[in-house]
C-alpha cells in the first residue's frame, strides 16, 4: 500500500495494523435461526412473523459490530408455535425473537462468553405447537 503522502510503500499489516472492516478471524459461538416457512400459509412458523429482517439485522449487527459470531440460517428448530426463534450453538434460545429485540441481542452476543438475553430454554414442539418426542 502506498502513503498518500509519499510514494513509499508501507506494508501497515507489519506495523500492526489492521483493516477496522475486516471480520475478526475467531469465532467464538454460532447463532443458529430458523427462517423456515411453512408449505401451509395457516401453520404458525418463524418464516412468517418477519424472520428474515430479524436475520438481516442481526448480520448487519454482527458484522458493524465486528463480533466474532458466525450467524447460520436453518429452516427448523421444532419450535414453530414460538417463533421466531434463535439458539446459540450449545446454548440457550430466543423465542418470540422481534427486530425490537436486536440491539439487546447483539449486546449479549458481544459478552465473553457469547450470551442470549431473556434465556427462554425450548423443548421442541411439531408445527400445531404440540410436544414432540426429543
Amino acid at each position: 500500500m502506498t502513503d498518500s503522502n509519499s510514494s513509499v510503500d508501507i506494508d501497515w499489516a507489519a506495523l500492526g495494523f489492521t483493516d477496522p472492516n475486516a471480520p475478526p478471524t475467531e469465532t467464538k459461538a454460532e447463532l443458529v435461526i430458523c427462517v423456515n416457512r411453512p408449505v401451509r400459509a395457516d401453520r404458525p412458523s418463524c418464516g412468517g412473523r418477519g424472520v428474515i429482517a430479524l436475520a438481516d439485522a442481526l448480520e448487519e449487527g454482527i458484522r458493524s459490530k465486528r463480533l466474532p459470531i458466525k450467524l447460520t440460517r436453518i429452516n427448523c428448530f421444532g419450535w414453530c408455535s414460538r417463533g421466531p426463534n434463535l439458539r446459540l450453538v450449545g446454548g440457550a434460545a430466543l423465542n418470540h425473537a422481534t427486530l425490537d429485540d436486536v440491539p439487546s441481542i447483539l449486546q449479549a452476543l458481544a459478552e465473553d462468553p457469547p450470551q442470549i438475553p431473556n434465556v427462554s430454554v425450548s423443548q421442541p414442539t411439531g408445527r400445531d405447537g404440540t410436544a414432540t418426542e426429543s
